[in-house]
């Protein structure tokens, strides 16, 4: 009993972290599918950035492999179809926050705000256009619960890491400018 006592803390903290059916969770599938990504061939890579969510095109083999192997229930395939050419496109990268990578890219605090408050399919839809000045990878745990919940919290915490990174930066050049 007590054993449970401590692991239950761990799970009240992640209430997003339960296993799936497939014995795989979103953060397991959002690391395991990144990676995976990532190795595959060009050719592979090619039909996977060509994938849009709402181009009424029947996904490449490739997209179904993934679904098979990770255990992609059918009612999450939109959300796989709308981030995986963006997985293609920025590599996992641990630790890279989201809000850090778009004001390291230069990207305006009106873009964020207007974005942060788009509905959560809107965003989906438009993160490729967001996300484009990126010229690095992101932490895709983080941007994929972001995505696939969209919820206060997490947009919160986007625009907490950009405000904050372009605060210190500004903050840091006007101490050098002295």
């Amino acid at each position: 009993m007590s054993n449970d006592m401590t692991v239950e803390p761990e799970v009240a903290s992640l209430p997003d972290e339960d296993v799936t059916e497939s014995g795989h969770s979103l953060r397991s599938k959002i690391v395991g599918i990144a990676a995976y990504v990532q190795a595959l061939p060009r050719g592979d890579k090619a039909e996977l950035r060509r994938l849009r969510q709402d181009s009424g095109r029947i996904p490449p083999e490739v997209f179904w492999r993934i679904v098979a192997r990770y255990g992609i229930h059918e009612s999450d395939e939109l959300f796989w179809q709308s981030i995986l050419p963006l997985m293609v496109k920025y590599p996992h990268t641990p630790g890279a926050k989201p809000g850090r990578r778009l004001d390291e890219a230069g990207v305006s605090p009106a873009r964020v705000e207007r974005w942060l408050r788009l509905d959560g399919r809107a965003a989906l839809r438009e993160a490729d256009r967001f996300l484009s000045k990126l010229e690095a990878g992101v932490d895709w745990v983080q941007l994929g619960y972001l995505l696939y919940y969209w919820d206060d919290q997490r947009r919160r915490q986007l625009a907490r890491d950009f405000y904050m990174t372009r605060s210190r930066r500004t903050e840091q050049s006007s101490e050098g400018g002295e």
